[in-house]
């Protein structure tokens, strides 16, 4: 899996470099590359260069965004002021709060239908 995670970031990356961007798909990018450092931990194991390397390949892909987005005013900002819910706000916490929104809906949730885990029989 490590090596698969490795090239869809370093594609995704290649991708957005031929990319200009607006502010939102430089905020939205922003809260995806926190959901995936969320989830790497869960795919890779953390004591490895291999988790290193590719939470580095993430921040990188956040510096490349950056570079190509069209309003540079708010690129590099780590928090949003939410006008719904009037508190500021950051990428992780937008991606967590969907997790939670997706678990209280019902079903599985949202994190369990993404994580692979052993089936445990009894």
């Amino acid at each position: 899996i490590n090596a698969l995670l490795r090239v869809a970031f370093r594609t995704w990356n290649e991708q957005l470099r031929l990319s200009s961007l607006t502010l939102f798909a430089y905020r939205q990018i922003q809260v995806d590359v926190e959901f995936l450092k969320f989830l790497l931990p869960h795919f890779v194991n953390e004591d490895t260069g291999e988790f290193e390397m590719l939470f580095t390949l993430l921040n990188d892909l956040l510096l490349n965004v950056g570079e190509r987005c069209l309003d540079s005013t708010y690129v590099g900002a780590i928090e949003y002021y939410d006008e719904v819910t009037n508190r500021v706000i950051s990428p992780l916490l937008i991606a967590l709060r969907w997790l939670k929104e997706e678990e209280a809906a019902g079903g599985r949730g949202a994190l369990n239908k993404i994580l692979i885990s052993k089936k445990v029989t009894d």
